[in-house]
């Protein structure tokens, strides 16, 4: 009895053992592995709707040429230095110094378009040079007197339109039909006086053109031209302020050594060497 009661107890021994040792394997499992975490690149494609170019903008403005042929120089001189109440040369004395004066409704623009004109002038001319009396002086080679339209229209109702060989009187009209200027001048041999009557109604380029036209008429450049809408001596209408590449050409050969005032066109021919035209 004692034996089986021993056999008993140690079987409860065996199996206690069995049941903790089992619970402290299931209580100490292994830790769990932390799971390294993984970058993942992702590659995003941005489009956009591009903008357009702008269309580039045509601006067309007029070339002006600076090479003209010897032809095409003659021609225009021939053309701007006679007319045909002029049938040869009328240019200022090259031993003189040609002054001119403002009067009337004239501005400051007014003295600087001439003033730089003069001096444009001054640089092509190998012989006469223009001069500029003080301003408030009413007398000189040539005056400038600005007057209202009104005035000049009735100037050119009250003034016999005479014009010869030695002298001109010579309305200018704008494209309204106004009168732009008058030119009254006379030629005496190598020399001239005259007065240009301006309208003073006028503005901006018109204002200027006229001005400076009026100024190279005294000097000589009595005739126009059909074939370059650039040049100041232009037979139509335009606003062109200041003489273009091949006005100056002629402006150089009219006031350089060659050319003397009272020559014809066949002296002209002879001294350019002109063989047509």
């Amino acid at each position: 009895m004692k034996l089986k009661y021993n056999i008993i107890l140690l079987l409860l021994i065996l199996l206690v053992g069995i049941v903790c040792m089992a619970g402290c394997t299931s209580s100490t499992s292994a830790p769990t592995a932390t799971p390294t975490p993984q970058i993942v690149y992702v590659t995003v494609l941005v489009t956009s709707t591009p903008t357009p170019s702008p269309t580039p903008i045509q601006i067309t403005s007029p070339t002006t040429r600076m090479v003209y042929t010897t032809d095409e120089i003659n021609k225009h001189f021939i053309d701007i230095a006679f007319s045909n109440n002029f049938q040869s040369i009328m240019r200022s004395d090259p031993a003189a110094r040609v002054s001119f004066a403002v009067t009337g409704k004239f501005n400051d623009n007014d003295e600087t378009i001439l003033t730089n004109t003069q001096q444009q002038f001054n640089e092509h001319s190998t012989t006469t040079q223009l001069t500029a009396e003080p301003s408030g002086i009413t007398h000189g080679d040539i005056l400038f007197n600005f007057l209202p339209g009104s005035t000049l229209d009735s100037i050119a109702q009250t003034t016999s339109f005479v014009s010869t060989n030695t002298s001109q009187f010579i309305i200018n009209k704008d494209d309204s039909g106004d009168i732009a200027s008058i030119y009254r001048i006379t030629f005496k041999g190598s020399s001239s006086n005259g007065i240009v009557y301006l309208n003073s109604d006028l503005t901006g380029n018109e204002r200027e053109h006229y001005l400076v036209r009026g100024l190279l008429y005294y000097l000589g450049f009595v005739g126009e031209t059909g074939s370059y809408p650039d040049s100041i001596f232009y037979s139509a209408q335009n606003n062109v302020t200041i003489p273009n590449p091949i006005d100056w050409k002629i402006i150089s050969i009219m006031y350089g050594n060659k050319i003397t005032s009272g020559m014809t066109l066949n002296n002209i021919k002879n001294t350019l060497l002109i063989t047509n035209s």
